[in-house]
């Protein structure tokens, strides 16, 4: 069964990150760009709960978050952060052998928009994106970056 979620775009909401509550930024449009640190924080979070095989709703608003990051900063943190993007990709791989189904397709979708955007260097073309946009399950796009679908077991 599918349940729909909010992503966690809501910067106000509390994130469980590292083991620790911290309060993210105030309200923030979808289009702005996190700090690197907070990048950072991300892709550590998803290492940490693949690790511990936590597939819940949280593992996926941090990897939609992540993605919606990187498709802007993906490209500088290749650079500058490289170690750590092969962590949290390794991670990313992992959760879609371990997860049972409990990430549902639209995070599965949006784990190979990363691992494909990543191959082309960070450049996306047009049939790219336009996959994406026009996924096969149907959702409009919007929907898509507003809900996510993740399997109760």
């Amino acid at each position: 069964m599918l349940h729909n979620y909010d992503v966690a775009n809501d910067f106000g909401q509390k994130m469980q990150m590292g083991g620790m509550q911290q309060q993210q930024m105030q309200q923030t449009p979808r289009n702005t760009l996190l700090s690197v640190d907070q990048q950072l924080q991300l892709m550590n979070t998803i290492n940490n709960m693949v690790r511990a095989s936590q597939f819940t709703s949280q593992l996926a608003n941090t990897i939609f978050t992540l993605c919606a990051q990187l498709k802007t900063s993906g490209s500088m943190l290749e650079q500058s952060h490289k170690n750590e993007l092969n962590k949290v990709f390794t991670s990313l791989r992992q959760a879609c052998c371990r997860d049972n189904g409990q990430l549902g397709t639209p995070c599965r979708l949006k784990i190979m928009e990363l691992v494909e955007l990543r191959a082309m260097n960070w450049r996306t073309n047009l049939a790219h994106s336009q996959y994406y946009v026009n996924r096969p399950e149907g959702l409009l796009h919007a929907d898509f970056d507003e809900n996510l679908g993740i399997s109760s077991t």
